[in-house]
This record gives structure tokens, C-alpha cells and sequence, in this order.
């Protein structure tokens, strides 16, 4: 449930200011990372029409910001809005702040005062008060990088893992992206692709061999020429006694390169291939490559 997800962090929020959430007779569940959602108890207040949901999504992925009029025109009609746009613009605000006074059972002043707010010819969604995934997904992935900073392994690796989990699919990937939208999408995904990267390799500092295969077999797939991906699931497999295995993976993605971008793996990945052939784990390294990620993770799991 979307609830346990976010227990953890919510219990370590700060008190902000009164809360209209308290007063409310449901809580506003609101998720873009995935098909885009949003509901307050048994009503869903996603909007239907396209423009008004690339409005939505738009919004939400700027929570807690004002954007502005003009923005929001440029990003639906792509810099060549119709002479009604801010009028269409204006219409979908009013659909969906009516939506949310009627599933909230708030006035319609509340909402535009203290949810979904104008500001200087721009418009402002302020989530603070809902159980939101982007926002959560933020919180567990910083208090995650604290831990691993402090050197709490275990703590950092439960809390970005918990931030993983909050995941359905690409963000907002049955909503229509401008540019602006497309921009914070990508960002949102390196975010996601910075946490994960830093969960996996602690976990293979720590020797979580095992727990990380599935992952790592499912994201080398999804990712085809990463080349770091291949190796941490190299350096996995091999700390599993899964020797061969690894070299089929590093077989597999040199095949790919040549045949589709007619290139050969880096040469640090080349001599990972190297030092798994090796079973004492000491193969010479090169000096371009001595101090590679990689091969300071092959040494610190036990190369």
C-alpha cells in the first residue's frame, strides 16, 4: 500500500504550518512516477481531458514552484499557442480546483487559497500537505545519502531501496510531454538512476552479492550498453561463484556494442573481463585505469 511506503519518512517530517489536511475528510494521494494518479479516498481526480492533464502532471513536477502563465502556454502548445490558450488555461485550473473542493470537501477559496494557488499571472501546487510520491521519493533518497555519508550501510541501503519501491513505471509516461515537461521527466529519472547507482554499489561493498542479481539482470536488459550496469552485475556474479555467468554477461555486451554501435567495450571494462578470468583476482592494472569505480569495487568485494 502507498500508506506503508510512506511511513517512514513521515514520521520524521517537521510541523509546518496548519494543516487544511487535518481538516479534511480524505487525503490527497497524488503519483507521477508512473501513469499519473490522483485521488482522495474512493474518488479519483485524475483529469481525463489531455491538455488538462499535461497541465496536472506540469504542475506537479514543479511542486512548490510558481509557474508561470506564459510557461504553461508555451509547454501545451508548444510555442504556438491559439488565440483562446490562456482562456483554455484558465478553464482547466477552474475544473480542477473544483474537483479537489468537491473530493476534499473544502471550499473552493481554500483550495485556490492553500492547494492548487495563483500568483503573479502563474499557477502554484502546493503538496506539502498530501502523500505524494516525487516528494517522498526526495526525502528517503536524501535521508538515504545522509546515512551512507555517516557510514550507516544498512540504514542508507533501506531507505533508497524504500525510495525505489515508490516506482510504477516511467514518470508521467501516459501523459503528453513539451519540452519543459520532458526536461523534468529526465531529470526526475537521473535522480532515480543516481540514488540506485549508489545503492547497488553499497550494497556490493557490504557483500549483498545475491540480493542485488535480479535487479542488476533486469536493468542491464533495460539499459543495454551501460557499461558500469554490466560490470557491477560482473563483479556481482562472480563474488556469487557465478564466474562463467559473468563472462557470458561481458561477452554478451561486447557482441551488442560491435554489432549495433561498432565499437568495442572501454578498456576499463575490458580488463574487469581480464581479472575475472583470473581466479586469484591479480591481473595487472594498467595505470589508465588504476583507479577506476569499477576495479576499486572489484578490489574492496575481495579482488
Amino acid at each position: 500500500m502507498l500508506e506503508n511506503r510512506f511511513e517512514c519518512a513521515q514520521r520524521d517530517r517537521k510541523p509546518s504550518r496548519v494543516s487544511w489536511g487535518s481538516q479534511m475528510q480524505s487525503t490527497l494521494d497524488i503519483r507521477i512516477l508512473g501513469p499519473l494518479s490522483a485521488s482522495a479516498g474512493n474518488r479519483i481526480l485524475t483529469p481525463s481531458a489531455p491538455k488538462e492533464r499535461h497541465l496536472f502532471g506540469l504542475l506537479l513536477t514543479q511542486h512548490e514552484k510558481v509557474v508561470s502563465l506564459s510557461r504553461i502556454v508555451d509547454e501545451l502548445w508548444l510555442k504556438k499557442p491559439s488565440k483562446s490558450a490562456v482562456t483554455a488555461v484558465q478553464t482547466y485550473i477552474l475544473k480542477i480546483r473544483r474537483q479537489l473542493a468537491s473530493a476534499l470537501a473544502i471550499s473552493g477559496n481554500r483550495v485556490r487559497a492553500e492547494i492548487l494557488q495563483t500568483h503573479n499571472r502563474g499557477y502554484l501546487f502546493d503538496t506539502s500537505q498530501s502523500r505524494f510520491d516525487l516528494a517522498e521519493f526526495d526525502r528517503l533518497t536524501a535521508r538515504g545519502s545522509t546515512a551512507l555519508d555517516a557510514g550507516d550501510h544498512a540504514k542508507g541501503v533501506r531507505l533508497l531501496a524504500a525510495a525505489e519501491q515508490l516506482w510504477r513505471g516511467l514518470p508521467l509516461l501516459d501523459v503528453d510531454q513539451g519540452p519543459m515537461l520532458q526536461a523534468e521527466v529526465a531529470r526526475i529519472e537521473q535522480t532515480r538512476s543516481n540514488a540506485r547507482i549508489k545503492r547497488v554499489e553499497t550494497q556490493l561493498h557490504i557483500g549483498q552479492f545475491r540480493e542485488v542479481l535480479a535487479e542488476l539482470s533486469g536493468l542491464v536488459v533495460e539499459h543495454p550498453f551501460d557499461e558500469h550496469l554490466h560490470g557491477y552485475y560482473m563483479i556481482a556474479l562472480q563474488r556469487a561463484g557465478r564466474r562463467q555467468d559473468a563472462l557470458r554477461v561481458f561477452h554478451g555486451l561486447r557482441k551488442s556494442m560491435t554489432e549495433e554501435l561498432g565499437i568495442e567495450p572501454s578498456a576499463e571494462l575490458q580488463l574487469l573481463q581480464r581479472r575475472v578470468l583470473d581466479a586469484n583476482g591479480t591481473s595487472p592494472i594498467e595505470p589508465t585505469v588504476r583507479h577506476s569505480l569499477l576495479h576499486q569495487l572489484y578490489a574492496a568485494t575481495g579482488g
